[in-house]
């Protein structure tokens, strides 16, 4: 913890006047879990020319970049500092996920890979949320533990805690992008998006997508049903771990734009 503790990406105010993205580089250079973790050498410049590209239709941008500029940045960080860089093993694939590397992808392909990525950042983020409520962590999914976390409660209990993130579907995420592009666009889009897949599956999942935001027909119980189902999934993960007097808990997370 005394390398995070000086650390200067956990005290940092963005010069709003300046270069945003030369301070940034700036303090990636000096922090060990953008350096190393997060934004790698392998995808920096890569990152760089994604964060210097003008928008397009769905507007994404990088999600280290927004939090630098809101001066939040060390709610990302501090996590990777505490569980991370001192950990003596992590499990194998998991800094994968954390890498900030896709927003060179299409545009669906973009928010799918962030979806399923976030989740990632969501355990980091939880598990320094229960430390701060006097929980002591004692493992992580990220640190080759069971369940996404470890941790005894203020009272002493020792849980298994399973953590499900819930982002925007594809559908409903198109039909956002939908309302910047004109019908011809919002078509050709579909087109292009199609013959990037190989797979005839795939193509038929895109064509259902654009179907559902082109009308605007969403199921009114699709996100009722799919939180319930979500809950239940970790109830299944969860009956796996066996251990004593150890609690199960599940902890939801709702994106807000969801």
């Amino acid at each position: 913890m005394t390398k995070s503790l000086c650390c200067p990406c956990l005290t940092v105010k963005v010069n709003k006047e300046g270069d945003v993205l030369n301070q940034f580089e700036e303090i990636r250079r000096h922090c060990a879990a953008l350096r190393e973790i997060l934004l790698p050498d392998e995808i920096w410049t890569t990152f760089r020319e994604s964060a210097m590209a003008e928008f397009d239709a769905a507007r994404h941008g990088s999600m280290l970049l927004s939090a630098f500029k809101d001066d939040c940045l060390h709610k990302i960080t501090s996590p990777i500092h505490k569980f991370l860089l001192v950990a003596k093993k992590i499990k194998n694939g998991y800094i994968q996920e954390l890498k900030e590397n896709w927003l060179e992808a299409n545009v669906l392909r973009r928010h799918q890979r962030f979806r399923g990525d976030y989740g990632k950042v969501i355990e980091l983020l939880i598990a320094e949320w229960l430390e701060n409520q006097g929980w002591k962590i004692t493992n992580l999914e990220a640190t080759c533990g069971n369940a996404d976390i470890e941790a005894s409660s203020p009272e002493n209990i020792p849980h298994d805690i399973e953590i499900k993130y819930i982002g925007t579907e594809d559908d409903k995420f198109l039909s956002i992008v939908s309302t910047r592009l004109t019908k011809e666009q919002f078509s050709s889009l579909e087109e292009d998006l199609k013959a990037e897949e190989d797979d005839r599956e795939k193509r038929k999942k895109i064509e259902e997508s654009f179907r559902k935001a082109d009308s605007g027909t969403f199921d009114p119980y699709s996100g009722a049903n799919f939180i319930l189902f979500k809950a239940y999934e970790a109830a299944k993960q969860l009956q796996r771990f066996r251990g004593g007097e150890k609690r199960k808990m599940a902890i939801i997370v709702i994106s807000s734009l969801s």
